[in-house]
């Protein structure tokens, strides 16, 4: 009788707790959303930071883009090209930048799955963080793009 009680007691127990932590549920979603959210910008930055530092590497370096330069020095002038040419080099790697942000921005978030709609009801917003806006406000993002550009 005794053992029955106590188990009794402890389903109960447990009954709550599950009611309790049920509740939570929504809170738990979100913060998963949000660390998704953060280990794509992370991702994002570390990836421009990888191509920065391989340009920056010289001969050791394990990929690597090849630029000619001619110097014309006639007599009147003197000139210098590139092959390719600076504009399109730049617009090579604004463009690869571009692309690695939309693959990462491509991630569905985990807040949009619909079984966890009736979860996290009022809980989210339309003004919760959004990818691109993080990652094109970054100032570590936006030095990195600036120093592969220049």
């Amino acid at each position: 009788m005794s053992s029955q009680r106590s188990e009794d007691e402890l389903r109960r127990r447990l009954l709550l707790l599950t009611k309790r932590n049920y509740r939570s549920l929504g809170t738990y979603i979100r913060l998963i959303d949000y660390m998704v959210l953060a280990t794509q910008v992370k991702i994002n930055q570390e990836s421009a930071q990888k191509i920065l530092h391989e340009m920056q590497l010289g001969t050791a370096r394990k990929y690597f883009v090849s630029i000619s330069m001619l110097f014309d020095m006639d007599e009147a002038t003197t000139d210098m090209r590139f092959n390719p040419q600076k504009s399109e080099f730049t617009q090579f790697f604004e463009k690869l930048l571009l692309d690695m942000r939309g693959t990462a921005e491509e991630v569905n978030r985990v807040t949009t799955q619909p079984d966890f709609q009736h979860h996290i009801h009022g809980l989210m917003t339309d003004t919760q963080p959004r990818f691109r806006t993080i990652v094109t406000n970054s100032f570590g993002y936006t030095t990195i793009k600036e120093r592969i550009q220049s």
